[in-house]
């Protein structure tokens, strides 16, 4: 009877000791690190969907900004921003670097009053370099 005694107390604090184990508390240093895409210095892969499409699609051919870089765009025909193939073929000739980062021959997007749309901030740039270094894959 003794030993049935024993073995239902071992049993009960056992079930007490494992039940007290939770992962509710897990410790800081084993979660993973907050992402900030807008950090140069954090290596998140940027999402070309997710991130970067987004950033053109309301700074630069939103008809309704008056933005101009949509397909069939009025003449001075602009590069098509609309698909991925359209901004891709900017980032591999080198214009998207020479107008939204050099500013060659002027800023993108220009200030001009004719141009109503949203500027693009200095985390949305940060955001399509990171992209660009990666290659700007499609992704």
């Amino acid at each position: 009877m003794m030993k049935y005694k024993v073995i239902s107390v071992a049993t009960l604090l056992a079930a007490c000791f494992c039940w007290s184990c939770s992962f509710d508390n897990i410790d800081e240093d084993l979660r993973p690190a907050p992402t900030n895409l807008c950090d140069p210095n954090d290596t998140t892969t940027i999402s070309f969907q997710d991130s970067i499409f987004p950033i053109f699609e309301k700074c630069c051919f939103d008809t309704s900004n008056g933005n101009c870089h949509w397909t069939g765009s009025p003449p001075p025909s602009k590069p098509d921003y609309t698909t991925y193939a359209g901004i891709k073929a900017v980032v591999d000739n080198g214009r998207l670097q020479a107008r939204l980062f050099d500013q060659i021959p002027s800023p993108m997007p220009p200030s001009a009053p004719q141009n109503q749309g949203p500027a693009i901030s200095d985390c949305e740039k940060t955001m399509i370099r990171k992209w660009m270094d990666a290659g700007a894959p499609n992704n």
